[in-house]
């Protein structure tokens, strides 16, 4: 069988060699074997392991936490500003996986402060985006300090979704990661919208689990307050439908599939996908599987027996829209009580507006939903209606007690 050569900056790297370090990374992320051949043959520093996605020994060390190999591509010359495909660097990928030494080697091997522009992937994705999406609070703080200008990473946004790294932060539940973009006292952004469904921060709070709000007040922060000093508007602000499609990430894994080793598969998950997409479809593709990509949804049955990839997210769970949903119909739906209680103490809360889809207020979500905690809050209350009904696309109107039922029809039903 011929021997197949991938020739790359002027060296030949066989694709058995390519194989064997890939296997062996795939197996157990071991990396050392690399350290003798670098010191024999210095070149490997500039070869490909896989020239399709572009990657390079230093970015399997980067994205490993192998500092002491990314030591020794330094020894060597090789390039820290490379890119794979995507345009992602070294230190995209150590800071996707919170490895803060690797972190402070590039930083040192570089030399200098970095740009955003010049830390950015073709999306617009920078190392602070993907450090907050992942939940790495000691490499956000890290990060923080090796921009030349702070405030304009803090802010910067990516080209595919349009945010910033506060609303990363938040949409990952990492409250740590919050307290840290707080505790730095560079100005964040805390109204800006992202591009696929007009999230704000504050939004994004409201549909989190009640984990996220019970640990930023152990840190001491009112998350909900600062966000509506900035704006008391929010409070009736509503969550938009889905504007931008995506390309589903596992058609990335079928297109690598025939280069097939379980290293290179999961490193197109780190680049290709990383975490940052992995965390976030699920927010922004409410719709993809059950309904269309406008917003509308089919009705379904919930079994017992299906296995959801996010229990505590009723959204995913129950497969329901949340188009035209504001804070108080997000939190209700969430069977966030604490969170309910608060909101309907704020001064313009409207209690019964109607998500654009069905109509539905937050009474109907909770029923929806057999969010009970949060229903006993809002029933309540005597300026709930409790006679409000919700529409369907076919004309059909239903009260609040039937709701459960239209939505979660009987299995001979479904």
């Amino acid at each position: 069988m011929e021997n197949k050569q991938a020739e790359v900056d002027g060296f030949q790297l066989s694709l058995d060699l390519r194989e064997q370090l890939l296997q062996t990374f795939g197996r157990d992320r071991d990396l050392s074997i690399l350290t003798p051949l670098l010191h024999k043959l210095p070149v490997l520093k500039d070869a490909y392991v896989d020239v399709d996605l572009k990657l390079k020994i230093l970015h399997f060390a980067a994205w490993a936490g192998d500092v002491d190999l990314v030591r020794k591509l330094k020894n060597v010359e090789a390039d820290p500003t490379a890119k794979t495909e995507g345009g992602y660097t070294a230190l995209h990928l150590a800071a996707s996986g919170g490895h803060c030494p690797v972190i402070t080697e590039l930083q040192s091997w570089l030399g200098r402060s970095i740009s955003v522009q010049e830390d950015s992937s073709e999306d617009g994705f920078t190392s602070l985006h993907l450090a907050a999406c992942s939940g790495h609070a000691e490499a956000v703080t890290l990060l923080l300090e090796k921009y030349e200008d702070v405030e304009n990473a803090v802010k910067a946004k990516d080209k595919l979704f349009g945010r910033n790294v506060l609303h990363f932060a938040i949409a990952g539940g990492h409250a740590d990661v919050v307290r840290v973009l707080f505790d730095s006292k560079v100005p964040l952004d805390l109204v800006s919208k992202d591009r696929a469904r007009g999230w704000t921060p504050f939004l994004l709070s409201a549909w989190q689990r009640p984990l996220f709000h019970a640990t930023m007040k152990r840190f001491n922060i009112n998350i909900m307050d600062k966000l509506l000093e900035v704006s008391s508007r929010q409070i009736n602000e509503q969550v938009g439908g889905l504007a931008i499609e995506f390309v589903y990430p596992e058609l990335y894994i079928q297109e690598v599939k025939s280069l097939a080793s379980t290293a290179l598969t999961e490193a197109v998950n780190a680049i290709r996908m990383s975490k940052f997409f992995k965390t976030h479809k699920s927010l922004l593709l409410q719709n993809s599987k059950y309904g269309t990509l406008d917003g509308s949804v089919k009705r379904i049955s919930v079994k017992d027996n299906e296995v959801f990839e996010n229990q505590w997210d009723k959204y995913q769970k129950f497969k329901v829209p949340m188009d035209g949903h504001a804070a108080l119909h997000l939190a209700a739906t969430q069977n966030n009580h604490e969170l309910v209680k608060y909101l309907i103490q704020r001064e313009g809360i409207q209690l019964n507006v109607g998500e654009r889809l069905f109509g539905m207020t937050p009474l109907h979500c909770t029923i929806r939903t057999g969010a009970m905690e949060a229903f006993k809050v809002l029933i309540s209350l005597k300026d709930v209606d409790v006679n409000a009904k919700v529409v369907t696309g076919d004309g059909r109107q239903f009260k609040i007690l039937s709701t459960h039922f239209w939505w979660r029809p009987l299995s001979s039903q479904a």
